[in-house]
C-alpha cells in the first residue's frame, strides 16, 4: 500500500529553507509515531492524517515566531 510518503518526501526535498523542511517533515510524520498512531486509529484509519495539511502552516508560523532572525 502506497501511503504517499514518496511524494511527500519529494516535496520536502524541494523545500529550500530549513524551517520549511522541518515543518513539512513534522506535519507529515507526527501521527505515525506508534503511541500516537494507536491513540488516533479508528477502524484502521489514522485520524491524524487529516491534520497533516492543516498543521504545516501552523508549524511554520511557530518556527518563524520562535526565531525571527532566521526567517527567510
Amino acid at each position: 500500500m502506497d501511503d504517499g510518503l514518496r511524494e511527500r518526501d519529494a516535496a520536502t526535498a524541494r523545500s529550500k529553507h530549513p524551517f520549511e523542511v522541518t515543518a513539512l517533515r513534522f506535519a507529515a510524520n507526527w501521527h505515525r509515531h506508534p503511541d500516537v498512531r494507536a491513540a488516533l486509529e479508528y477502524h484502521g484509519v489514522n485520524l491524524g492524517e487529516a491534520d497533516e495539511y492543516l498543521l504545516g502552516p501552523e508549524i511554520m508560523n511557530a518556527l518563524l515566531e520562535a526565531s525571527p532572525e532566521d526567517a527567510p
